[in-house]
């Protein structure tokens, strides 16, 4: 295939898992902007259909694609059993089921074909694309609505405020990949896109983000001097468990002085993290609900309405728990585990660094969503293509 051949193909594979993947639309803008979602989705399947039997059968794929088939079966087995139970249809776990597959066939095919750089640099350009026009529209056609829960909350074009500030998260990260081997000299468009990101995170009112961009930056200047101890998998999962059950055994961390101040000065939040004790406070109930498979994806959101009353379990753990069983949690930890090991075969650290920002963040929200899989993805893609090239 001829490079200006591969660069246009890549570009329409990028534009599919773009608007199927990456990006949802609120319905404000876009009513029926799912039937879109899905037909990008399938269009990008079939795209990618010529080169399914070369991912099936290489080795460096085999690995990847045994946990992303283990989490798929996850996702609809947890479904289905739970399909008369509760509401949500078992076409959302089909279609949460397609965007793995689609993700995951699209790195594997950028690998393949030695198209990375146009890969990532087309979906870098269709991401920021859709923040600047969520940020144009943030401020000359504002929308509010009310959730069936009670209060209100902004819906920008791409969404809520985490879609929004995730959007904006993931433009800087993938700045930062297709230019990595200048990244020394683009060092000022990076500082410029990260007071971007906190200056949405911050007028988006989203303490998560704001909280998640210092980390980054705290990553991004000290990360090559512990680089070590991140790239081992026993360390990811020790981060994992403290972070995940510090609050819910111990929320007595948010009444010492500097974490206090922090939260209440700086975040302009309240010390129960805004109702999130008080929802921990009830895990033996969600543990009783999660059992082995879970209450099926989306379903979580009624049964945490339920013994909660709140609009999730604000914990990524939880979370997985609750929508996926033991078993979730068990292909989470060995998908995590693989992830980290492999990323001592790439160069590049910022993914690895954004799935330690993920793991930090879900102590305080269900961050365990594909948004997660986007960086596994993307580490994992790194690690191929380099490792590629070494040999």
């Amino acid at each position: 295939m001829k490079v200006e051949k591969r660069a246009l193909y890549s570009f329409f594979l990028s534009l599919c898992l773009c608007q199927s993947v990456i990006v949802k639309v609120s319905s404000i803008y876009f009513e029926n902007y799912t039937l879109i979602l899905r037909v990008f989705l399938i269009i990008g399947l079939i795209m990618l259909i010529p080169g399914l039997r070369y991912y099936i059968y290489e080795k460096k794929y085999h690995k990847c694609n045994a946990l992303i088939i283990l989490t798929v079966l996850s996702v609809m087995v947890s479904a289905y059993a739970n399909r008369n139970t509760y509401e949500c249809s078992v076409w959302v776990a089909v279609t949460f089921s397609l965007q793995l597959v689609l993700l995951t066939m699209y790195c594997e095919y950028l690998d393949s074909t030695d198209c990375v750089q146009y890969g990532i640099s087309s979906l870098f350009w269709l991401v920021v694309a859709y923040c600047v026009l969520s940020d144009i529209l943030m401020f000359v056609d504002p929308h509010r609505t009310y959730f069936v829960w009670g209060g209100h909350t902004d819906m920008f074009f791409v969404g809520e405020k985490f879609n929004l500030t995730y959007l904006h998260l993931l433009g800087v990260i993938l700045y930062c990949l297709s230019n990595k081997t200048r990244l020394a000299q683009k060092k000022f468009k990076v500082v410029g896109m990260l007071i971007w990101l906190l200056l949405i995170s911050i007028f988006s009112e989203c303490s998560t983000m704001i909280v998640g961009t210092i980390i980054l930056i705290v990553l991004m200047l000290m990360g090559e001097k512990i680089i070590n101890v991140l790239q081992k998998p026993f360390f990811a999962i020790l981060f994992l468990i403290i972070c995940d059950l510090i609050l819910i055994l111990n929320y007595s961390i948010t009444q010492v002085p500097v974490v206090k101040a922090f939260i209440e000065n700086i975040l302009n939040e309240s010390t129960d993290l805004t109702g999130r004790v008080n929802i921990y406070a009830k895990i033996a109930l969600i543990l009783r609900e999660s059992k082995w498979i879970g209450v099926g994806i989306d379903n979580n959101y009624a049964v945490a309405m339920k013994i909660t009353h709140a609009a999730d379990v604000q914990n990524g753990l939880l979370d997985v728990l609750l929508s996926y069983g033991w078993v979730g949690i068990i292909l989470l930890v060995l998908f995590l585990m693989y992830v980290v090991n492999r990323s001592k075969k790439s160069e590049q650290k910022i993914t690895l660094y954004v799935i330690y920002l993920f793991i930090a963040l879900s102590s305080i929200e269900i961050t365990f969503r594909q948004g997660l899989y986007v960086y596994f993805l993307l580490t994992l893609l790194y690690s191929w293509t380099e490792e590629r090239q070494i040999e």
